[in-house]
């Protein structure tokens, strides 16, 4: 089970949470922040003119997804006829608008989102140069993301809807049958939809999956290596932020790039 708690201070995050290295849900750390007011109806209004020309189009969870990009179709979608058909508010029309998922994109103008984020307090520096600029995941019931590892430290943010997120151990990464494509990116074959052929995946009966449903005001924190996969209950926006470092260095990042960022954020003790 997944340990649900108020968003502790930096010095308990530091000397125990981090260090535990365990997923954990912190409620009420954007509370009483502009964010938490963030509604379907508010970005319509406010930006519903923006065109999205990268929306992935497909992968809903009776649909077998390739391995990360591939064999996903891209579509171009106005904001506000996007929320729409998320929402259901009005039928998709045609396959060009079924399982609209806006992924790992910018929703809204980066600047926008910057103004009212409010990063990870548990670290000291500049926290917008040791966090990535937030992503927006944004789609309808049961569209998702294949089970896959991040590179870095995660923190997920659920603003509006459910999203419900099924987690693995670094532990069962044996029992998961990864390939790795183009980027840092680790996909999992045998979690490519809900109901895998355990004939071709017979080693996934001994993975110990964890579910948790995320709420509007959560926030989940997962440590880099986790495996995960994750599924929009309901209509749902999701932002998240992944820590740049030092602990989370990629091994591509030149030796320059990780000194500039050790020089600005601080490490968990």
């Amino acid at each position: 089970q997944i340990v649900r708690m108020p968003v502790p201070s930096r010095e308990v995050f530091r000397q125990f949470i981090a260090p535990a290295g365990l997923p954990v849900v912190f409620t009420g750390l954007f509370e009483d922040k502009p964010l938490r007011k963030w509604s379907w109806e508010l970005i319509k209004e406010r930006y519903g003119h923006l065109v999205y020309r990268e929306v992935r189009q497909g992968q809903l969870l009776n649909i077998s997804s390739a391995a990360g990009k591939a064999g996903v179709n891209r579509v171009e979608v106005k904001l506000t006829d996007f929320i729409d058909v998320v929402t259901g508010a009005r039928k998709a029309k045609g396959k060009q608008e079924e399982g609209l998922y806006i992924a790992k994109k910018q929703l809204l103008p980066a600047e926008e989102v910057l103004k009212v984020f409010p990063f990870p307090p548990f670290y000291s520096g500049d926290l917008s140069k040791c966090f990535t600029e937030p992503s927006s995941w944004v789609g309808m019931p049961g569209t998702w993301t294949q089970g896959h590892i991040d590179a870095r430290d995660n923190f997920a943010y659920q603003i509006i809807g459910k999203k419900r997120w099924t987690l693995f151990s670094p532990q069962d990464h044996k029992y998961l049958y990864f390939k790795k494509l183009k980027g840092t990116l680790e996909w999992s074959m045998a979690l490519a939809n809900q109901n895998p052929d355990l004939s071709k995946f017979p080693k996934l009966t001994k993975a110990r999956p964890l579910t948790v449903d995320m709420d509007p005001g959560d926030v989940l924190y997962l440590p880099r290596g986790w495996i995960h996969m994750v599924e929009n209950v309901t209509p749902a926006l999701m932002l998240n932020v992944w820590r740049k470092g030092p602990a989370e260095f990629i091994s591509s990042w030149s030796e320059k790039y990780q000194k500039e960022i050790a020089s600005y954020c601080d490490k968990p003790e």
